[in-house]
């Protein structure tokens, strides 16, 4: 199993407040103006660090070679804790090193042995928390990226918006007021045409299958 099930009150206490609290629902885009449209949106609770990285994780296990994650959140909301479950999960490799990459804009992990989630695939995580001009943004290809490969993007919004692609997923991470630990996460899939044409990468149903990843068995 992806999530190993703890026998404490904290562990059994999220779960259930995760199985109360999880919704799939249709929302507006003026509530996140960078999705045209009406978008399918996830809100979850992460009491920790490792239900942060456990939402990584579970990313991990939906992705699809083309995918685009914008990890969107203050400094130290987790970002770079999800890009961590995130590589982990999907090298299927527990003690991999993960570092936000913000001096060098683009940490590419290539899947070299075949032994990923999805063989030989590549994964960029890219902080663009320091990118200030169009000279910047040409040392990563984008195009190449966004659709041969899959990318955690920290800082997106750095990011010009004509350079997104339509199908990407947006994770939102917000800090819990008086909790240093807890943090939620909002989960918005845009709502325009994904890869092919017609298709909705971040449907509703996708989401609901993301947070089944999410459970553990009792």
């Amino acid at each position: 199993m992806f999530l190993q099930t703890v026998r404490s009150p904290r562990s059994f206490n999220f779960w259930r407040r995760l199985q109360r609290t999880l919704m799939v629902r249709t929302v507006k885009a003026q509530t996140h103006p960078s999705a045209p449209g009406t978008a399918s949106c996830l809100q979850i609770p992460l009491p920790s660090e490792r239900e942060t990285r456990a939402l990584g994780g579970a990313l991990a296990r939906c992705a699809r070679i083309g995918d685009v994650f914008l990890l969107r959140g203050e400094l130290g909301s987790g970002k770079t804790v999800v890009a961590r479950g995130f590589l982990q999960t999907f090298h299927r490799d527990p003690l991999l090193e993960v570092t936000s990459p913000t001096y060098l804009l683009d940490l590419p992990y290539p899947d070299l042995e075949g032994n990923a989630l999805l063989p030989h695939a590549t994964v960029h995580h890219l902080d663009l928390y320091r990118v200030g001009n169009a000279a910047d943004r040409s040392i990563v290809d984008f195009e190449h990226i966004f659709r041969e490969c899959i990318s955690l993007i920290e800082w997106p919004e750095r990011l010009s918006e004509w350079l997104l692609p339509p199908h990407h997923l947006e994770v939102w991470l917000r800090f819990v007021p008086d909790d240093e630990t807890g943090r939620t996460a909002e989960l918005v899939g845009s709502a325009s045409g994904g890869r092919a044409e017609g298709e909705v990468r971040w449907t509703q149903t996708e989401l609901e299958q993301l947070c089944n990843l999410l459970r553990v068995n009792e």
